[in-house]
């Protein structure tokens, strides 16, 4: 996550996984299972790592459409899954879509909301883009902004834009504190709020899973609910016609104007270049991760 430039779901989170997985909430050695029900896959999950967790569950769908044009999986009991689109990269490369949702503990609120009343649900899909190119690659909160974004901001004390979140009260606030005790805004008003529903009745409504069972947003939820979708195009309209059809529309896209980039090429280009230079960690991050390898006796290297 890191190296595709999303510092908000990567080393940042460890400290966090490192809680649950010594308290017992998260299992490190979790073996997840999958039954195949009138032709989807449900996975039970066993409050494992979601990352790990998700890269097995996208692996079996994308083997499943080999034969057939459309697989799901559903996901109960799953860890957080971190960076959605990065699951499905490897479905991109196979030639396939990904559609991939997670739910969460209730986070947003519309304005004037005295409480939450809905996660910020994620959704992000992934498609090959045409030879040579990096894979289309869309990974969204529901809300305005990411959780995590408001968690870095409250680190480092930064302020954050006003139509970010509401206050305890219900209000417009640029305190990233005080926008933890209280709620975000939707992205796009009602408009990311049914995207929130549409993902909640999919990775909720589907598996039986509520986050609130085992946590809250600030502590983090040991069990969510997952939901992958991924299509095979070659059985349906077949390689090379959605092929023509994904670089004509890109080309009409990124010909629009100057500087044009799809989703998912900012990224491939910071991973090649992080790989090379590192990642960048703020401060606040190395003291909490040196701090959590002394008492966990795995010591954090020094950064360079």
């Amino acid at each position: 996550a890191n190296l595709r430039g999303i510092d908000t779901h990567g080393v940042a989170r460890i400290p966090a996984y490192a809680d649950k997985l010594s308290s017992g909430a998260m299992d490190p050695a979790a073996r997840c299972t999958f039954e195949m029900r009138a032709g989807s896959l449900v996975c039970e999950a066993g409050r494992g790592l979601g990352q790990v967790t998700g890269a097995i569950a996208v692996e079996r769908a994308v083997e499943l459409c080999d034969s057939q044009a459309v697989a799901a999986v559903t996901l109960r009991d799953v860890g957080h899954l971190g960076a959605l689109a990065i699951l499905g990269l490897p479905a991109a490369e196979a030639g396939m879509i990904a559609l991939i949702c997670q739910n969460g503990p209730p986070l947003m609120a519309m304005p004037g909301g005295t409480k939450p009343a809905i996660g910020n649900n994620p959704i992000a899909f992934v498609a090959p883009a045409g030879k040579g190119r990096p894979p289309l690659a869309f990974d969204m909160a529901t809300s305005e902004v990411s959780f995590g974004r408001i968690i870095e901001a409250a680190r480092i004390g930064a302020p954050i834009p006003d139509n970010w979140a509401l206050d305890i009260e219900g209000r417009p606030t640029i305190d990233a504190k005080a926008a933890l005790d209280g709620m975000l805004l939707p992205s796009g008003g009602y408009k990311g709020l049914g995207i929130a529903m549409l993902v909640e009745t999919l990775a909720g409504g589907l598996t039986g899973t509520d986050p609130m069972r085992t946590g809250n947003a600030r502590s983090l939820p040991s069990a969510f609910g997952g939901f992958v979708l991924v299509v095979n195009p070659a059985l349906l309209i077949g390689a090379e016609a959605f092929a023509a059809h994904m670089e004509s529309w890109i080309a009409t896209y990124r010909g629009s104007g100057a500087g044009m980039r799809y989703p998912g090429e900012r990224a491939a280009e910071c991973e090649a270049e992080r790989k090379q230079r590192g990642i960048p960690l703020p401060e606040p991050l190395v003291a909490s991760l040196t701090k959590l390898g002394q008492e966990r006796g795995a010591p954090f290297p020094a950064p360079r």
